[in-house]
């Protein structure tokens, strides 16, 4: 192979290499609930504390699931109960991790305002995984609590202008007090919740 032929060869390596790093990265993308869709879609809605979270592998679906208990403080939507357990797909057992796109990750003693799916089976899922948890997290300034979206890994398709939006929904429903949260969760329970 001549001179000529070997730099022509190398050159189209390296321009194949250039257009394949020039590709957009993969993400996964998940549709954008707004708070109201989130309450009115959610067959529960509670207002929590975080007692437990345990992982543990399911030998038979050759999965992690990790299981939340929650002291449930206010009831918005669903039966009024004082503890509820949620099961989420993912988690940490021992050295073994699996890890869902999407899924929060969450800890003892948090507080949170959660939209959850009751299962035929009964059990409790976060409704739209991430987008369904609202942290309470004190004010800095010392005034009232706040609610915090959580920021996941995943990209937010707004399903009207198609565009990829940040979480937290709509009206910075993440920026509210708890009560003007609350307040706003009432609102659209009130105008068609169930």
């Amino acid at each position: 192979m001549g001179r000529s032929m070997r730099i022509g060869v190398s050159l189209s390596c390296i321009l194949g290499m250039l257009a394949f790093l020039a590709l957009p990265a993969a993400a996964t993308t998940m549709v954008r609930y707004s708070l109201k869709e989130l309450t009115l879609n959610a067959d529960a809605i509670v207002v929590g504390k975080f007692k437990t979270v345990r992982s543990v592998w399911d030998e038979e679906k050759g999965k992690i699931y990790t299981y939340l208990t929650v002291d449930v403080s206010e009831t918005l939507k669903g039966e009024g109960r004082k503890s509820l357990t949620i099961r989420q797909l993912g988690g940490t057992v021992g050295k073994l991790v699996m890890k869902v796109t999407g899924t929060p990750t969450l800890a003892p003693e948090e507080e949170a305002v959660l939209f959850l799916h009751k299962t035929q089976a009964g059990e409790h899922l976060i409704y739209g995984l991430s987008q369904g948890v609202f942290r309470v997290v004190a004010d800095p300034g010392g005034g009232a609590k706040r609610v915090r979206a959580i920021n996941s890994s995943v990209d937010l398709l707004d399903p009207k202008t198609k565009k990829i939006v940040a979480a937290g929904g709509e009206g910075g429903a993440d920026e509210l007090s708890l009560d003007g949260f609350l307040q706003r969760v009432r609102q659209y329970l009130g105008e068609g919740g169930k």
